[in-house]
């Protein structure tokens, strides 16, 4: 790594101007990241972390505006259209820098006696971009001094502490944070001090049940999360087998019920650590084991905290007034925005000359014991799952779409907080607009400029914005949000109980029972919880893949109704139904035969655009006389057209669904049909003779493996343990296997993939000339990048930053789904 480190380090300098000059980092979650990070520190210069995740516009506006002199990028990105981060983004503006291959090095290159230029502790670090109260993002310029302080401060208050606790060292560390969040920089501490530091994929920290079970198996000793990933992590087992000796907490307030239980635990310590990006990542920390009642702590080292009044006077113990900080840890300010920089990096009245105090925004209240207790905001940021987010950023942008006059976001509802907004239109648009296809197409302008984790999940028409008496937005007299279906109220029991705990989980009023779980802004986290109240209501486990399979209100209360044990393994699956006479969305399965992975695209799509699932047969009992993919997409346009007699048809495909809807299209084009739109996740073509093998390309070892994969994955499912067993089966059935007897489910499965690789090694691939949507995994040989011809000219290729099975991860979805979505609005 130290080699690597020397050669980055020596390349940068080579390309910008010298100490002080910034440099973007554009950058998978890999090693690669950590040595372009301290290579750049080493150059002298200073770094800028850009969140692939955030639309492409907003990565470019926040290059340029923090004047970053170069990108620095993947190996091996060089033209590759359409993937995050590379010539698209950035060509013409910021020089581009690809990250060196061992094999690539030029003699000589990158020697640790390259001559750099020398530091000090005033020189910048890095510049992290935060939400801006004026709507316009903040970059907070960080000096390296608050860096060194911080990491004297880990090694005393928190890494001797733990060794000894742990009874060992190296000691191992989970690295799950964003690199683009100030609070990434607490794992790598460690890996100063010389300890193991895992660093998580991006689809792996997604997945909390198999990320438990790797930090188990692994002996992962420390975790570094925010509160309410934490929580979920509690959920899927963290404490029950293996535990790590250390919960490291920040990010956000420690709610009572996590803060008792990390005290409590007999081998786990929690710590928690508070700092706004202002300050170099933290201000104040605690022990969790020094008090059973939640609070920010006391100042670390070369720390100093004030609690003020509007005059700048203490107050004293007891009372309650705004949070000032100082110390090492203080930023500069705001780079280009000296407005914002004096508005809160004040003069400090304690202080000497020139010093400065930064301006938190937060109430807290001063414990007799000088403990600092959070007790919330005046202003308009907030905390949504550990991201800092300033409303006003989000209503700017939503007023820049040009159908909305004023518009003002909220959170509300689920733990953990939903963002709300509400728009009011503008004069003298018909009434025509005012339907669920306009607030979608507000969601997805909001979509190219905002980061993903600043996207409302529910939205809202409403005549005027209510204000306060002092003229502010009065965002509590808000209306809740309510869902977009139309017609019957929830009927019976069962369904005012699914109704009921939509509405508590996800903060809105449900109205009607056929209005979807997703439509209403879900998602897999919040899925669990929805089936642990369920669970807790009923007396009866409830799987998550339950709501896969049923999400509407109507749905859900009829399968829960009906414990049928093949719910969810039908050949067709709907995940949402079609609310016009336009044709779904139809999605064929992978090899493993289930199509439940499309559930998370439905909330990217237009209003009233069903999405059924085409699942393969063996699941549930049926067989298919189908000898290569050809046939099987006959069969599978049987159940398409008993569900859509005409076309346009809409086809998407996943992996080896992908070669199916391909032989799907070409056989409706040779009907005379129209294809508006068939999207391909992933797939290799396919060049199999017509006598080849149909059992060659999945052997006995491809068939054991699998069923070891799926046989380890139910014995999780057995194993419930823990004080609430409904809510850790829930939990553990959120990957998908819908709760069914698993050793015939494993053996479905199993058949599934054999009879899908034997059908592939039949098979070739047609030529069509359709509408075409192909999504690559960048991380992987580019199989899939040898459609060609087989394509046509109307075919857009886009390469993301994951691996196969990464291309169904939600943070592929938020590029995939967009772009799906925009298809369609195009071909209405």
């Amino acid at each position: 790594l130290q080699h690597e480190i020397d050669r980055i380090a020596a390349l940068v300098a080579a390309r910008t101007r010298g100490p002080g000059s910034v440099v973007a980092l554009e950058l998978p979650r890999t090693i690669e990241h950590v040595a372009a990070i301290f290579g750049v520190l080493r150059s002298g210069r200073a770094y800028l972390p850009l969140d692939l995740a955030h639309p492409t516009e907003r990565r470019r506006r926040l290059a340029d505006r923090a004047g970053a002199e170069l990108v620095i990028v993947p190996p091996g990105t060089s033209g590759t259209p359409g993937t995050p981060g590379v010539a698209e983004d950035m060509s013409g503006c910021i020089p581009r820098l690809e990250l060196p291959r061992a094999s690539d090095a030029a003699p000589g290159e990158g020697r640790s006696d390259v001559t750099l230029p020398q530091l000090t502790p005033a020189h910048a670090a890095y510049t992290i971009f935060t939400s801006g109260s004026t709507g316009e993002p903040k970059g907070v310029v960080v000096p390296h001094r608050g860096l060194l302080t911080m990491y004297d401060n880990h090694l005393e208050a928190i890494f001797r502490p733990t060794i000894a606790r742990a009874g060992r060292s190296p000691l191992r560390i989970a690295h799950t944070v964003s690199f683009s969040f100030d609070m990434s920089w607490e794992e790598l501490f460690w890996l100063l001090d010389g300890h193991e530091v895992h660093i998580v994929d991006e689809e792996s920290r997604l997945d909390v049940e198999a990320l438990v079970a790797h930090y188990a198996q692994v002996g992962i000793d420390v975790v570094n999360v925010t509160p309410s990933f934490a929580r979920e992590l509690l959920r899927a087992g963290l404490l029950d087998h293996r535990p790590p000796a250390l919960v490291l907490l920040g990010g956000e307030a420690v709610p009572a019920e996590l803060w008792t239980t990390l005290h409590d635990h007999p081998h786990t310590a929690g710590y928690d650590l508070y700092g706004p990006t202002e300050f170099t990542i933290n201000a104040l920390g605690v022990d969790l084991a020094s008090g059973t009642t939640p609070c920010l702590g006391r100042p670390i080292l070369g720390a100093r905290a004030y609690v003020l009044d509007s005059g700048l006077r203490e107050v004293p113990p007891g009372g309650t007034g705004e949070l000032y900080l100082a110390g090492d840890g203080l930023a500069r300010g705001y780079d280009g925005q000296t407005a914002q920089t004096a508005a809160r990096f004040v003069a400090d009245p304690f202080g000497g000359p020139g010093e400065r105090l930064y301006r938190t925004g937060d109430r807290v209240h001063r414990l007799p014991d000088g403990g600092i207790e959070y007790r919330g905001r005046d202003d308009g940021q907030v905390k949504v799952r550990g991201y800092r987010i300033e409303l006003a950023e989000i209503e700017k942008a939503a007023e820049s779409h040009p159908r909305v006059a004023q518009a003002a976001a909220s959170v509300g509802g689920a733990a953990g907080g939903v963002l709300r907004l509400h728009v009011v239109v503008t004069p003298g648009l018909d009434d025509v607009l005012l339907d669920d296809a306009f607030l979608e197409d507000v969601r997805s302008h909001l979509a190219r400029i905002l980061p993903p984790y600043a996207i409302p999940s529910l939205f809202a028409v409403v005549p005027v914005i209510p204000l306060t008496v002092n003229g502010k937005v009065d965002r509590e007299a808000l209306p809740v949000p309510r869902g977009s279906g139309t017609g019957e109220p929830p009927q019976g029991r069962a369904e005012r109980l699914v109704a009921e705990v939509f509405e508590q989980v996800l903060g809105v009023v449900v109205q009607h029972r056929d209005e979807g779980f997703f439509d209403l802004g879900g998602h897999s986290l919040l899925a669990m919880r929805v089936v642990a109240q369920l669970g807790e209501e009923l007396g009866v486990r409830v799987p998550v893949g339950t709501v896969m399979a049923a999400p509407t209100v109507r749905a859900l209360a009829a399968a829960i109704g009906d414990p049928a044990r093949d719910a969810g393994l039908a050949p067709v699956l709907v995940l949402r139904e079609s609310a016009s006479e336009e044709s779904p969305l139809f999605c064929v399965h992978p090899a493993g035969g289930f199509a439940w992975q499309f559930a998370p695209l439905v909330r990217f799509l237009p209003a009233g655009v069903g999405v059924v699932g085409l699942q393969a047969p063996l699941l549930s009992g049926g067989e298919s006389a189908a000898m290569d993919v050809d046939e099987l997409a006959l069969e599978y346009l049987e159940r398409i057209r008993a569900i859509a007699p005409r076309g346009p048809y809409r086809l998407a495909g996943y992996s080896f669904g992908g070669n199916v809807a391909h032989a799907i299209a070409a056989r409706l084009v040779e009907e005379g049909e129209e294809i508006e739109l068939l999207a391909l996740l992933d797939p290799a073509p396919l060049s199999g003779r017509r006598d080849a093998s149909r059992t060659a390309a999945f052997g006995p070892e491809e068939e054991e493996a699998v069923r070891a994969e799926q046989t380890a994955f139910f014995a999780e499912l057995r194993d419930e343990g823990g004080d609430d067993p409904d809510l850790r089966a829930a939990i553990r059935a959120s990957r998908g296997v819908l709760g069914l007897d698993d050793r015939a489910t494993v053996e479905a499965i199993v058949a599934s993939h054999a009879w899908a690789s034997g059908l592939m090694a039949a098979s070739a691939s047609p030529v069509t000339a359709v509408p075409t949507a192909l999504f690559v995994a960048g991380r992987e040989d580019p199989a899939a990048s040898g459609w060609g011809v087989r394509l046509g000219d109307d075919a857009v290729t886009t390469v993301l930053d994951a691996d196969h099975s990464g291309i169904v991860a939600p943070s592929a979805w938020e590029q995939i789904g967009p772009a799906i979505s925009r298809r369609l609005e195009k071909g209405r």
